[in-house]
């Protein structure tokens, strides 16, 4: 047994996929497909272009976030204890007060 922590002091910054003011922790690497992180989203935080090669399940543990799809276009506000299932699309999130998201997906921060 391993014990995680995924707090904010425990998170690096996310650099890629056009992120502003976002962190992350990897949690758990699956055999190739499934990848668990959870995303440190600051106030006026985005991430305009993470992966999605398979569905993603993001779940919102804290704060409030929006998730944007582009096919077909639209918009869902999520607030804690909630989330959304993305497939294998472009999408981008951003929070205007922060926001903990668990990421479940094939993509990877």
């Amino acid at each position: 047994m391993q014990v995680i922590h995924f707090t904010d002091g425990a998170s690096d910054p996310l650099q890629a996929f056009r992120s502003q003011r976002a962190r992350f922790v990897p949690l758990a690497d699956g055999a190739g497909e499934t990848h668990l992180s959870c995303v440190h989203l600051r106030p006026r935080a985005s991430v305009e272009d993470p992966p999605a090669t398979h569905a993603a399940a993001l779940l919102v543990v804290h704060g409030e976030c929006t998730s944007i799809g582009e096919v077909p276009t639209c918009r869902i506000h999520c607030l804690p204890g909630m989330g959304c299932l993305v497939q294998a699309e472009r999408y981008a999130l951003e929070s205007e007060s922060g926001a903990i998201v668990f990421d479940l997906g094939g993509g990877r921060p």
